[in-house]
């Protein structure tokens, strides 16, 4: 992607594409905070605050923004269950974008299966297999990269010097 930016518009397709997954970054943390603090005043105070934070970061093209951006996506759709078909579209896109990354994905989506099913135990309810199909589609998405499953040492082999 960042590749097909930068054929398109040269530099200034790279600058675009960083403009674009940091606006959609904010709205992410906007929705995600409006979810968590229903409305209240002080809930634009986490965008601001990533904004600040990020800012720095984020003035240089590099992978880690998508990153962010799938970081956001994924917590928003497992907080608030919907839509569950996102949950293996962003994990595509995140694994394809920055790979290397893949443990977070998995650190999210094992968590929020996990507190859900502990859940669903202790009421003694029946499991929702969407939410499982999902979560277990979106874990495979790990492989679906041209690493394939050379993907899995990736991020725990030692920098080149």
């Amino acid at each position: 992607i960042l590749y097909g930016a930068y054929q398109l518009a040269g530099y200034h397709g790279l600058i675009l594409w960083r403009a674009a997954l940091f606006t959609l970054l904010l709205l992410l943390v906007a929705m995600s905070a409006r979810h968590c603090c229903r409305d209240h005043p002080l809930s634009l105070l986490w965008p601001t605050l990533v904004a600040m934070i990020l800012l720095d970061r984020s003035l240089t093209v590099r992978p880690q923004m998508a990153s962010y951006c799938a970081i956001a996506g994924l917590l928003y759709v497992l907080e608030t269950r919907k839509p569950l078909w996102a949950i293996p579209l962003i994990a595509s896109l995140w694994v394809n974008m920055h790979g290397i990354e893949y443990p977070v994905l998995l650190l999210c989506v094992f968590a929020y299966q996990l507190e859900y099913f502990a859940k669903r135990w202790l009421q003694r309810g029946p499991p929702d297999n969407i939410w499982l199909v999902a979560g277990l589609l979106g874990l495979l998405m790990v492989f679906l990269t041209p690493l394939r499953f050379e993907i899995v040492e990736l991020p725990f082999l030692p920098m080149p010097a």
